[in-house]
């Protein structure tokens, strides 16, 4: 690409609130990060322009390949729609698309804020051991998952890998990201929002029972894939129960669905002591999805108990 255009993409980037990037502008470090498939991989690194570290997510996808183009651009344009919203979505620094004419392959990489941990580092780790540290953690993720529905989109891969972690002087900061599964439910909000509708789900682990059993090969049935408001209550759920457990005690869905009929409620009932945590949880892993309240009513509801201290 010429200076020229170089120029053009870079304003335009500007306007929208992010920048194109030169990858001459990366500093990448020596060993990669962490390799999530075949075609997509992440590097921790150091951003000129911005004089930060960073971690960078590249993409390297078919020409040919329609489908997972417009997924990648549905993951860019969320997390460049909530990174401009508030301080608990990852920030969004910028991105570079190359195109490789002799394989006909894109490359998009994206540069995003660097935090020290994820939460299930956290969590096997034991770092949020006090109640002042997990209540402070719940109370975040509840508004910036409430936060992200309020704008029409869903995350649909809610868990512990997903929630990064900041340790500060005054405690900790978490952010949310990877945007890759999210949809739109709801037009207007986010850019792309045409783009934005699949079947694609996330870890199995973290699904609800009635996505769950009615999987199907890949395809879900429309009537369960409207209902993804509600599989993000639930995933959200097990987070804070992991939270409070400090371990992750279930790596299937199997497992998850015994963990829960042998010991999971008893935890629930018998183990937590905060009135409001029990409720919440209580309410959020309802089997029937219709009487799972939504994260706006779960908001209220925590809300009411910390007026009433």
């Amino acid at each position: 690409m010429n200076s020229k255009k170089n120029s053009e993409h870079l304003n335009k980037g500007r306007n929208r609130g992010f920048k194109i990037l030169n990858k001459e502008d990366i500093i990448f470090e020596k060993d990669l990060y962490l390799n999530l498939t075949s075609n997509s991989r992440i590097y921790k690194g150091w951003l000129e322009s911005e004089n930060k570290k960073v971690i960078f997510k590249e993409c390297i996808i078919e020409k040919s390949k329609n489908d997972a183009i417009k997924l990648v651009c549905n993951e860019l344009a969320n997390a460049i729609f909530l990174s401009k919203k508030d301080e608990i979505f990852m920030e969004f620094y910028g991105l570079y698309i190359d195109f490789d004419p002799q394989n006909k392959e894109f490359t998009f990489g994206f540069a995003m804020e660097q935090c020290d941990i994820d939460l299930e580092t956290a969590i096997k780790e034991k770092l949020l051991r006090s109640d002042k540290n997990i209540e402070y953690c719940i109370d975040t993720l509840l508004k910036g998952f409430k936060l992200m529905h309020d704008y029409g989109i869903v995350h649909r891969d809610i868990k512990p890998q997903n929630i990064f972690v900041k340790k500060y002087t005054d405690g900790w900061k978490f952010k949310i990201a990877d945007y890759n599964a999210s949809s739109v439910v709801s037009k207007g909000t986010a850019i792309f929002s045409d783009l934005a509708l699949t079947n694609k789900f996330g870890q199995p682990t973290y699904l609800p029972p009635e996505v769950y059993s009615q999987m199907d090969g890949e395809e879900l049935p429309q009537r369960i894939i409207m209902n993804k408001q509600k599989s993000d209550v639930y995933a959200l759920a097990l987070v804070f129960l992991e939270l409070n457990i400090q371990d992750i005690p279930f790596h299937t869905p199997i497992e998850r669905e015994q963990w829960m009929k042998d010991y999971g409620w008893n935890y629930i009932n018998n183990e937590i002591k905060a009135n409001w945590l029990k409720e919440l949880l209580t309410l959020m892993q309802a089997k029937n999805p219709m009487e799972r309240k939504r994260l706006s009513e779960l908001v209220k509801i925590r809300k009411s108990y910390q007026i009433s201290v």
